[in-house]
Parts: structure tokens; C-alpha cells; sequence
């Protein structure tokens, strides 16, 4: 390699009486050209990013952000409001959807959102979630189906029955939800619950609460953000997966929109008008749980002895 800078010989350096020359500087080298910035891509190779503006969300802005390739997934169950005995619930239902709009005029009916992406068509169900949100990679979807799919493999069917209305909050307390609580079935659920904690173990993800109160949310409103959102009204913090993901997974309130909390008169006014009649009518068979990662929902049936 060429020096950049080129001395004189050892038989100069060997007489002092001479002036040793003057270093020449070698013209081959150049000095480095500045890099050009790639062009950008253009709009149809560039990935979409969700919105999140409130004026499209009812109000509501992600509390989870939103990172590509990353899907929003749970498992629960569902009891489909158009079948058989499970009809009387829907009525039921649907009562108490008008009777707490009397009372919370901003309150939003969870069914009739969900009716929109149901894998089966506009069908009408409740879902009760074996599962906080969870969040997965690509790589992922897969062996977590397949972890679904030996849970019900190894389960039988059973049947179950809403006993009670009640109350709950998500664990960002951001968002209030009226629920109808399970009763009957209670220990079934719980088994399949725990069937789930491994897996999410090995993923990495929130495993289901150590006390769990099974329920199928059906309303919802939102809170405001003051620390006071322990109130009697709303007692539970926890994460409704089923709802949060339905409608538009993880969402703060939009300030124009939000409640401090339910009338404490609900749940009473609710149970004086319907409690007979969900007593009576509340019973559902569980048959089957559902896997919905992203946009893509997936049933097993029940298969086990």
C-alpha cells in the first residue's frame, strides 16, 4: 500500500551537511464523497399504522401502543344470544342495556359491537374470558392455537348459568363495564384458566387473576382519570380481554365522554327489575372455547371425557 505521505531514503538521512527534502503529499489519494440518503419508499410499500384519534374510537385512545407484527389476542368462551335457551338471555340483556341508559345515557352496548367482526356473521354473543389480553409475534400464533386446541381437547363439556349482575373495571381504570356474573360452572371455568397459565408462562404474558370473578360484560363506559375510581360501585379492577380487544384493544377515555363512576343505585335497580329473571333464564351449556389473535377467531369444541 502506498503511504500517504512519502520520506526521503536512508542514504539522505545519511549526510547532514544537506537539506533534507520536503515530504510530498501523494495526489493519488482523495478525500471520501458524502453518502447519498436513500430515496423513501413510496405509499403502497409502506405499512399502514392504526389510528388512534378519539373522534373515531368513541372516545377512546390506546393505552397499548400498537407495534407491527404484534397481534392482540385472548381465549374465552362464548355464549351465543341466538340459540336455543340462550335466547332468554339476550332478552334479558337487552333489558338492562335500556334500563342503564336510563340512568347512563353514554353507557355502550358491548354485543352490538362485536356483532360487527364476529367470525359468524352479525350473530349476537357474550363472552367470557379465560385470559387477560395477550400479545403475540407472528412466530407465536401458531403453537398458541395449538396450546388452545389440547386445552379443549382435554376438557368436557359442561353447563353453567349467570347468577348476578355486577360491575367491574379494566386494570388501566379507564373503563367501567356492567357484567353478567357466572355462578354455576364457576370450577369448570377455573380449569380451563389454569389449563392456559403454562403457556402464557412461557410467553411471557399476564396469567389470569389468582381469585377470578368469570363474567360476560355487555356495557361499558368510560372513566374519567381520578384517582378516586375505587369506588363501591366498581370494587373490581380487572382486565376484561374480551371487551378491551373488541373495541379497539387497550383505550383511554376522551374527557368529553367519560362518568366518575356507575349510580350506586344501579346494580340494585338492575337486580330489583331482572334479578328473577336471570336466576331463571341465565343457564347456558358450554360446548366450545374460542381463540381470536388479531382479526382471526378460532373455535375447539369440547372433546374430553
Amino acid at each position: 500500500m502506498d503511504s500517504l505521505v512519502a520520506y526521503g531514503s536512508s542514504d539522505e538521512d545519511e549526510q547532514p551537511d544537506k537539506e533534507s527534502p520536503s515530504p510530498t503529499v501523494d495526489t493519488n489519494f482523495s478525500h471520501p464523497q458524502p453518502k447519498r440518503s436513500l430515496p423513501s419508499l413510496p405509499p403502497t410499500l409502506t405499512p399502514p399504522v392504526p389510528e388512534s384519534l378519539p373522534s373515531k374510537h368513541q372516545g377512546r385512545i390506546r393505552t397499548h401502543p400498537h407495534v407491527e407484527g404484534q397481534f392482540a389476542s385472548y381465549v374465552y368462551v362464548p355464549v351465543p344470544l341466538e340459540h336455543d335457551a340462550a335466547r332468554r338471555i339476550g332478552k334479558v340483556v337487552s333489558h338492562a342495556i335500556k334500563h342503564a341508559k336510563g340512568l347512563v345515557p353514554s353507557i355502550n352496548a358491548i354485543i352490538e359491537e362485536r356483532a360487527t367482526w364476529n367470525s359468524e356473521g352479525n350473530e349476537r354473543e357474550l363472552h367470557v374470558s379465560l385470559s387477560r389480553p395477550v400479545y403475540l409475534r407472528h412466530h407465536q400464533r401458531e403453537d398458541f392455537k395449538k396450546a388452545v386446541r389440547s386445552i379443549a381437547s382435554s376438557n368436557a363439556p359442561f353447563p353453567a348459568s349467570f347468577a348476578t349482575f355486577a360491575t367491574f373495571a379494566n386494570d388501566e381504570k379507564t373503563r367501567a363495564f356492567l357484567a353478567l356474573e357466572v355462578g354455576a360452572g364457576h370450577s369448570e371455568f377455573c380449569k380451563l384458566a389454569e389449563d392456559l397459565t403454562p403457556t402464557l408462562r412461557s410467553l411471557y404474558q399476564s396469567e389470569y387473576y389468582a381469585q377470578p370473578r368469570f363474567h360476560a360484560s355487555f356495557a361499558w363506559a368510560l372513566l374519567d382519570a381520578s384517582p378516586k375510581l375505587q369506588s363501591a360501585s366498581c370494587p373490581e379492577v380487572l382486565s376484561d380481554a374480551d371487551a378491551t380487544i373488541s373495541t379497539e384493544s387497550g383505550l383511554f377515555p376522551h374527557p368529553s365522554h367519560t362518568i366518575r363512576e356507575f349510580p350506586p343505585s344501579l346494580l340494585g335497580s338492575l337486580t330489583d327489575e331482572l334479578g328473577e329473571q336471570l336466576r331463571h333464564r341465565g343457564e347456558f351449556g358450554v360446548s366450545e372455547i374460542k381463540v381470536r389473535i388479531g382479526k382471526t377467531v378460532v373455535a375447539y369444541p369440547l372433546c374430553g371425557q
